[in-house]
């Protein structure tokens, strides 16, 4: 559970980030190199944060490293 939550606290400030940094560049209609960045950095958290609940829901059955070369084998 402490990685589960030190993960979803990086994404709450990811997005925080976003919000702040927002406020400071104008608007445009196309993606920056900073929008880009900060969606990569949501999809990453986000990807770890499934990959977490997944390894918890299999721990019983499966050794939790081995889920977790299962799913980076996947990704």
């Amino acid at each position: 559970a402490d990685r589960l939550s030190v993960n979803l606290t990086l994404l709450l400030t990811a997005v925080a980030f976003k919000y702040v940094v927002a406020s400071f560049l104008p608007k445009v209609s196309y993606l920056t190199y900073l929008d880009r960045y900060v969606l990569i950095a949501f999809s990453l958290l986000a990807l770890a944060s499934i990959e977490m609940t997944v390894a918890y829901i299999f721990r019983d059955g499966y050794a939790t490293h081995d889920v977790d070369f299962a799913i980076a084998v996947v990704a």
